[in-house]
């Protein structure tokens, strides 16, 4: 259902946008999402409305808020639920018509940047909901891992994602040792699980 905040959150935008000159819109679900499966059906439902708006006003892109502290726990979920090694990768600055223009910046850069201008925020309260992965790995894992690699926990992720995406540069290029690695895997008694090449 609707977070209890969610309404104070909509006059804060409506002001903001009175204040910036900036037209607002804003849409509600017809209904609210089932608990199971919650975070993928409201990202669903968000995208599908934001591509809407985007057709109805003849924008070119949607902008979204993703900062560099959510690609980081993007490649950690990834790693998590298991796929290739050649698919460890975050998410994209441009994906069709959403664009990601902060991928780079830390969330506490952009925090600090409001309040040097005594600009006020919001924060998502589900943000610290436990029963969600993402909040876990964001309140466990990430200080845990930044801890154990001193604090270059961001650059050896970047370092890793280059490789897998040169990895799959290879793999594109040289389709026969696919075919080879999967002939040896079963050979050698593999199920082949594990995500696919």
């Amino acid at each position: 259902g609707k977070r209890a905040e969610s309404d104070e959150e909509e006059s804060f935008v409506r002001d903001l946008g009175a204040r910036l000159g900036v037209d607002v819109h804003v849409r509600h679900p017809a209904s609210p999402f089932e608990a199971v499966g919650f975070q993928a059906k409201a990202r669903t439902w968000r995208r599908a409305e934001a591509q809407e708006l985007m057709r109805l006003l003849g924008a070119q892109v949607i902008l979204q808020g993703h900062h560099a502290d959510d690609q980081t726990e993007t490649i950690l979920l990834k790693i998590l639920r298991g796929c290739h090694l050649s698919h460890i990768a975050g998410m994209a600055y441009r994906e069709g018509n959403f664009g990601r223009p902060l991928l780079d910046i830390p969330k506490e850069r952009l925090r600090s940047f409001l309040t040097s201008r005594s600009a006020t925020w919001r924060e998502d309260a589900s943000n610290a909901d436990s029963d969600f992965l993402r909040n876990r790995v964001r309140a466990e894992l990430v200080p845990l891992l930044g801890e154990l690699t001193n604090g270059s926990l961001e650059a050896r992720l970047q370092s890793l994602t280059t490789q897998s995406k040169q990895l799959r540069t290879w793999l594109d290029d040289h389709p026969t040792a696919r075919v080879r690695n999967s002939a040896q895997v079963i050979a050698d008694g593999g199920d082949g699980g594990g995500g696919g090449v």
